[in-house]
């Protein structure tokens, strides 16, 4: 009867640390969780390379590329000239847009992964903008 009780005593131990360990296993998923950043509550400060090939487009007058990844928009600031064109491309697996703080400059339609977004900037000023589905995203443009 011991025996019997140790032997079942012991399967389930078996099953119960096997468990966790595929449970833990689950929690550490690549990419699950590294698109969410720690702090959702400020703009994130954009990597130095992207801010650079961004502002030497700009300079250049040739359509600058801004990426939205990891819930952000990089680069956060960007200084075009009048006239000249921006694309935002959605790199995230979550859906983004591109919507103007106020009024109605900057206007995108849900862009999926990998889809892409254009606006030629026609009037001087500093255009802010977010995400409408995850509101903590924002950036500007501004044009000289």
């Amino acid at each position: 009867m011991r025996k019997a009780a140790l032997i079942v005593f012991l399967v389930v131990l078996a099953a119960l640390v096997a468990g966790c360990q595929k449970e833990e296993e689950s929690m550490m998923t690549p990419g699950r969780d590294a698109e969410i950043p720690m702090d959702i509550n400020t703009i994130q400060e954009p990597q130095s390379d992207a801010k650079e090939d961004a502002m030497q487009e700009a300079s250049s007058g040739a359509v600058v590329t801004l990426s939205i990844k990891n819930f952000a928009f990089e680069p956060a600031e960007l200084r075009v000239k009048k006239g000249q064109k921006a694309t935002w491309q959605n790199y995230d697996s979550a859906p983004h847009d591109v919507t103007s703080v106020s009024g109605t400059e900057i206007g995108s339609a849900t862009l999926s992964t990998n889809d892409v977004y254009e606006h030629a900037f026609n009037k001087i000023g500093t255009f802010e903008y977010y995400c409408s589905i995850h509101p903590r995203m924002r950036a500007k443009v501004i044009v000289e």
